[in-house]
């Protein structure tokens, strides 16, 4: 998969980000499922400060998700989303609350509950249901910072496929997911 988050420094608060990804299949045997399944989406961000303390976090992301085999982009057009709203009662902690709509074929939406803490300059503890992450400043220089996360989410899907048949139909998938890896962010706001 690939995607890249991107910022306007005229615009502050929007983001943009295009993502792209392929998921190999190998089985199940038990049912018909294509080799290969698509996940093409564009989210839309906005973070807006509502005062001092509170603020306010939204996105929807229309995708499209499918074998590309059959059916219509339509049938496998889905929208997904999220609003959350933070309040920091110190600058180094924030609680948030929220949902997020996951619009999967058999589970619309989760909420979205927890913590985020600075204990240092360097390491920032995202304490959240469904997506807990831990980031470590490794490198810092006059253009970027970079991270080191690791961290844990929830992953579904409900893709448009086309089985044997010649029959098309959705087909939903979600598990439990942990990641690790390396985040650059450009001190420039790109």
């Amino acid at each position: 998969s690939a995607s890249m988050t991107l910022g306007f420094p005229k615009l502050p608060g929007l983001t943009i980000r295009p993502a792209y990804a392929i998921h190999v299949l190998d089985g199940p045997v038990r049912t018909d499922m294509p080799a290969q399944l698509h996940d093409i989406q564009l989210e839309f961000g906005l973070e807006c400060p509502l005062s001092d303390y509170f603020g306010l976090r939204a996105s929807v992301t229309p995708g499209v998700y499918s074998d590309f085999q059959g059916g219509t982009v339509g049938d496998a057009l889905r929208v997904s989303g999220l609003l959350i709203g933070t309040w920091e009662i110190h600058p180094d902690l924030q609680f948030v609350t929220g949902t997020a709509v996951v619009n999967l074929k058999n589970l619309f939406a989760l909420p979205v509950v927890g913590a985020v803490w600075h204990p240092t300059d360097d390491l920032r503890l995202d304490i959240l249901f469904p997506d807990p992450r831990a980031s470590l400043r490794i490198k810092s220089t006059d253009t970027y910072d970079r991270f080191l996360y690791v961290g844990g989410t929830f992953f579904g899907r409900t893709w448009n496929i086309q089985r044997s048949n010649g029959t098309n139909e959705d087909v939903t998938y979600r598990d439990w997911r942990a990641f690790i890896g390396i985040e650059t962010r450009e001190k420039t706001g790109v």
